[in-house]
């Protein structure tokens, strides 16, 4: 019983970690699903040119342009599919902090794998420009978040055969 009784704070720091975590997903869920939406049924000549949505969209589309991110038809395409991904990732790495709180080490794996691949996508869709589109700080809480998930990995529970 005082085995017990000594793993519940730790066990319920891992709770609190899922929670933030679940947070910080439904806030990257909408940032990307707002970008796809953005980017996927983009048409210049629909702005209206004294709006703040031209403008934010004109400054993203200058940006990433200065630092070698095609912005043609084919480029936007690109980046709405980048977008799209990290919403489907978004979505795979929840299903893994799920299994988390619940103390399931398959939820480790799962979260790990998605936000490894959530970091990598923008790199391999881009190569160098990759920062401009994802900034190197947002890649960055995601991998502090696999670093706190790795220091809860004792309190997992293995399913034996």
């Amino acid at each position: 019983m005082s085995k017990v009784k000594n793993d519940l704070p730790s066990v319920k720091g891992l709770k609190i970690l899922c929670f933030l975590s679940f947070l910080g997903f439904v806030y990257c869920m909408a940032f990307d699903s707002s970008k796809f939406i953005t980017y996927q049924f983009y048409d210049p000549d629909a702005l209206v040119e004294d709006s703040n949505a031209y403008e934010i969209i004109t400054n993203e589309l200058s940006l990433w342009s200065e630092n070698g991110i095609d912005v043609s038809a084919k480029g936007i395409n690109v980046i709405a599919l980048n977008f799209l991904l990290r919403s489907a990732m978004d979505v795979l790495a929840l299903l893994g902090v799920a299994l988390m709180f619940y103390r399931m080490k398959i939820g480790y794996s799962i979260y790990v794998f998605f936000q490894l691949l959530y970091v990598v996508l923008p790199f391999l869709l881009f190569s160098e420009g990759f920062s401009s589109v994802i900034p190197l700080q947002i890649s960055a809480v995601n991998l502090i978040y696999v670093a706190l998930f790795t220091t809860q990995r004792k309190h997992f529970i293995t399913r034996d055969k």
